[in-house]
């Protein structure tokens, strides 16, 4: 869930900068902006592309445990062979 949390908040800093906000002072202008601009795929790939080894590997660690503990998610795909094999390499060589 940390893992989360900081992808919020380096997108809330992306927005920040993107619209020349200023990070001390919040108006109701500046959080408009921020509610009105969604976080793209490119947003998490950059994200995770900057975690270090041991964070990613967690993530793929957690995602493994959910999909075999049966966790119903829908965000999971659950039949991706690209993070199946992923998986599979990273835990069980």
């Amino acid at each position: 869930m940390d893992n989360i949390n900081d992808l919020d908040e380096e997108y809330r800093q992306g927005v920040e900068k993107d619209n020349n906000l200023d990070n001390k002072v919040t108006t109701d202008l500046s959080l408009e902006m921020l509610t009105n601009k969604s976080i793209t795929i490119h947003d998490v790939y950059y994200y995770l592309k900057g975690l270090p080894f041991i964070q990613l590997r967690q993530i793929y660690n957690d995602r493994m445990i959910s999909i075999s503990n049966g966790t119903n998610n829908p965000h999971i795909n659950k039949q991706c062979i690209y993070t199946l094999t992923q998986c599979e390499l990273m835990f069980h060589t």
